[in-house]
């Protein structure tokens, strides 16, 4: 009988398991492994790969791939779920973004999304490395969940491989289709490289290696799981655009292309009073926030850069100077 294998993992067509592949050894001999379920179908389609927790507080996500994993039914599944609910074992244990043991701080999700892999180095790069060698290989689709980091939340939103990946057009049909099909509302899809208040890199290196259609899907904040039926959702519009499952997409509100996603910053530090909500539109010297001093004097009205959506907002009330007190996506 035909089986799903990665790693040492195998899973016979129809049947759903679970397993470990080995990464390495922490300082007490521990092992770091990444936790991997497999939904083998019963019948043949596309194999799609499913990851979560790069930054390891990003809970949201984890609970999104166990939702899918425990709710496909592989005898109906055309094609196979490849599911990772947690890929930086040491920063999840740690409850932080990054891995307390790796002293130079770098951000897993970079490396994986870049390809600048270096195989001997700390545990990110090791992972990254299991991402490209035994999971990308054999998948047809790519989709990284995310959430907002700790002292912010996100508004649910999917960041669309952008206009500068050398790909051809037929990849490209494909990235944007699976986008548009997840049915979120805010759809970021970058037309330029870089653009003033940049606060995250969209890397192309996957579609351009491995010729296969990526999405991230992001929603809610660190270190919560709240949120994570909007992922299974946006995830679900997908398996069945491709036909991985019964069922159309089920529609969401009316999308919104945005081609720029704005970090709004404070020039003062106290305490921080936001003036906006999330989904709110506002227009160019709208203020979004306020900080007060210790006598509640207000020394700072924080104001929009330009007219857009609010897709992010802190939520500790204090920051200090250069601090993101929020983010807006501005429609293409």
């Amino acid at each position: 009988m035909p089986r799903t294998v990665v790693d040492n993992i195998s899973v016979e067509s129809g049947k759903v398991g679970h397993g470990w592949i080995d990464i390495g050894e922490l300082h007490d001999g521990s092992k770091v492994r990444l936790p991997l379920s497999i939904v083998s179908g019963a019948e043949p389609g596309p194999r799609m790969l499913l990851t979560s927790v790069t930054h390891g507080d990003e809970v949201c996500g984890l609970e999104a791939v166990k939702k899918i994993v425990s709710s496909v039914n592989p005898s109906s599944l055309h094609g196979t779920i490849i599911g990772i609910p947690v890929l930086n074992i040491p920063a999840f244990l740690y409850v932080g973004r990054y891995d307390p043991l790796n002293p130079y701080h770098e951000d897993m999700a970079d490396i994986i999304k870049s390809g600048q892999i270096h195989p001997e180095a700390a545990m990110p790069h090791r992972v990254a490395l299991a991402v490209h060698s035994k999971l990308l290989p054999q998948s047809d689709c790519y989709i990284d969940f995310h959430s907002s980091a700790a002292g912010s939340i996100n508004y649910p939103r999917a960041i669309i491989t952008p206009d500068w990946a050398k790909i051809d057009n037929e990849l490209r049909k494909k990235c944007d289709d699976i986008g548009f099909a997840s049915g979120f509302e805010i759809l970021f899809h970058a037309k330029r490289v870089g653009w003033a208040g940049q606060y995250f890199n969209v890397d192309t290196s996957i579609e351009e290696k491995f010729h296969i259609p990526c999405l991230i899907l992001e929603t809610g904040g660190a270190p919560m799981i709240d949120g994570a039926d909007e992922l299974v959702r946006g995830a679900t519009n997908v398996m069945k655009y491709l036909k991985m499952i019964p069922g159309a997409p089920v529609p969401g509100p009316k999308q919104v292309v945005t081609d720029r996603m704005i970090a709004i910053r404070a020039s003062r530090g106290g305490i921080l009073h936001m003036t906006v909500k999330l989904r709110q539109e506002v227009s160019k010297g709208d203020i979004v926030a306020k900080i007060t001093d210790f006598f509640d004097n207000v020394i700072e009205e924080v104001k929009a850069p330009d007219k857009g959506i609010i897709v992010k907002i802190a939520t500790q009330g204090f920051c200090s100077t250069g601090y993101r007190v929020a983010a807006m996506a501005t429609p293409a």
